[in-house]
């Protein structure tokens, strides 16, 4: 068959225009952008409502080297949640997209379970730090001076 290439040419969708790419998929539900926030949002907001209610015992944590250091280390903390959050969720909604109701469950059981690790190992250990800490700083401080 002389004059036939041996190239396929892509099939064309009816009224002569291309074929249409899949839908764009967005990298982060709403749901999820509004977890990830609210945690750091709702740990600032606890941190303001501490230092006026009871400045003198969350003040602690400003003025003392042991306090800074511990401020510094929930700060951290938060970053490598908010990090950590967002990449595993964007990797699961990529590989269990949104809109595929057969794999629904799936994807919804392991957002479930990335979310609660990301509360136990990292959200709670800053609420910690914010609450217990400033009586920690004092507790080793009577038990370092004689």
């Amino acid at each position: 068959m002389a004059g036939e290439s041996d190239e396929q040419k892509p099939e064309s969708v009816p009224g002569g225009s291309q074929p249409q790419s899949p839908p764009s998929v967005p990298p982060w539900t709403g749901s999820q952008l509004q977890f990830i926030v609210m945690q750091p949002v709702s740990l600032v907001t606890l941190f303001v409502l501490l230092i006026l209610y009871y400045p003198m015992y969350e003040m602690k944590l400003v003025t003392t080297g042991a306090g800074l250091e511990l401020l510094i280390r929930g700060l951290v903390i938060t970053a490598i949640n908010v990090v950590l959050f967002l990449v595993l969720s964007f990797a699961i909604n990529r590989v269990l997209l949104p809109g595929d109701d057969q794999r629904k469950p799936l994807r919804w059981t392991l957002l479930a379970i990335v979310g609660g690790l990301s509360l136990f190992f990292f959200f709670l250990p800053v609420l910690q730090i914010l609450v217990l800490g400033p009586a920690s700083i004092g507790n080793v401080g009577s038990l370092v001076t004689p």
